[in-house]
């Protein structure tokens, strides 16, 4: 338990066994890169809408509906068929990245913040004699960047709030089911998952330091989790501004469990209020 705690790069560099201390120093913040980073936006930028609309419909899910390759508009297209295996990958490359940052730079718990280690030496990541888990909430953040502006799509991605809200439940758990438990009334009562999607994302660093605070006896959470805080609100809103204009303007499509007739042009059906 203790090498997954401290991370399995953490262990290895503790060792000795790495070698001079200049490539001691070159090896930390490349492997940071590439586990935290790299790996992860690589594996958030997999749209697995385009992928099961492809091998499963013959078909490409951005011709139909909103144009959006998400859960939503999958479902709304080809039905649970379609939405289940979509949603079951974007699960899949959430959790893979948030593992990855953790196994690299160490973790005690997934869905805690901090904790005290045994070693503070040990961890890559650390900010005085408190090592901080930054590689899970670094890999999550990029993953979430990926998914929405994937580099094998032209940058053209999804809006974010399945990723977004699976890599908060592994950081923060009771935080992440609070809001989503705000999100499925505010949907509930207006059937917009949009304005469900951004309520609950703007909400997350409104909550984010008593939450915080009540776990910790009343200590404020590190400057990077309240960077984590604002950046998830900051990109679904991002995400969602023209959703946000047609509420405002009466022209967005409520969610319905009816699926949408397929055309070619995206938009064209009521499919506009694709979340994923």
């Amino acid at each position: 338990m203790n090498f997954l705690q401290e991370g399995f790069l953490a262990r290895i560099l503790a060792s000795g066994t790495v070698g001079d201390d200049l490539f001691f120093l070159l090896i930390k913040p490349l492997a940071v890169l590439l586990c935290c980073v790299v790996i992860p936006y690589l594996l958030g930028s997999v749209n697995t809408a385009f992928i099961v609309s492809r091998v499963l419909f013959r078909d490409d899910i951005r011709r139909h509906g909103s144009g959006n390759g998400g859960a939503t508009n999958m479902f709304r297209v080809f039905g649970v068929k379609g939405a289940i295996p979509t949603i079951v990958g974007d699960v899949l490359k959430s959790v893979l990245s948030v593992l990855l940052g953790a196994a690299c730079c160490g973790f005690y718990s997934i869905g805690g913040f901090a904790f005290e280690p045994s070693d503070p030496s040990l961890f890559i990541l650390s900010v005085g004699d408190n090592p901080i888990v930054v590689g899970t909430y670094l890999a999550g953040a990029f993953c979430i960047l990926g998914h929405v502006f994937p580099i094998y799509y032209r940058f053209k991605g999804g809006k974010g709030v399945l990723s977004s809200f699976i890599v908060a439940l592994f950081l923060n758990r009771w935080l992440a089911l609070i809001l989503f438990g705000i999100f499925v009334i505010v949907v509930a009562f207006t059937r917009y998952i949009s304005l469900g999607s951004t309520v609950g994302a703007a909400l997350y660093p409104v909550f984010l330091v008593p939450f915080f605070q009540g776990l910790f006896g009343g200590a404020y959470p590190p400057v990077y989790i309240v960077l984590f805080g604002f950046f998830i609100p900051a990109v679904i809103i991002l995400k969602h501004i023209p959703n946000i204009k047609r509420i405002t303007h009466g022209e967005e499509s409520k969610f319905s469990f009816h699926r949408a007739p397929k055309c070619e042009e995206p938009g064209e059906s009521e499919g506009t209020d694709d979340k994923r």
